[in-house]
């Protein structure tokens, strides 16, 4: 797993998450795929850093798979 990304059952379903924000990476790459900015995505989640979101292979492209 990556740094920024953690998964717990006890969170969003153990959907994996950013780090400490319990804001799912599906969440972030539909807002992304959407057209949103990471900037639209800081300003809309504050509490969001850009450390968190900078994480090279999140982009509305990426092929992941959530179960």
């Amino acid at each position: 797993m990556l740094a920024n990304i953690t998964s717990d059952p006890n969170i969003l379903g153990g959907k994996p998450c950013i780090s400490g924000a319990r804001i799912s990476i599906e969440f972030i790459l539909e807002l992304m795929a959407s057209g949103a900015t990471r900037q639209d995505i800081l300003d809309a989640y504050p509490h969001l850093t850009l450390c968190r979101l900078d994480t090279k292979p999140l982009t509305p492209s990426s092929k992941l798979s959530f179960s």
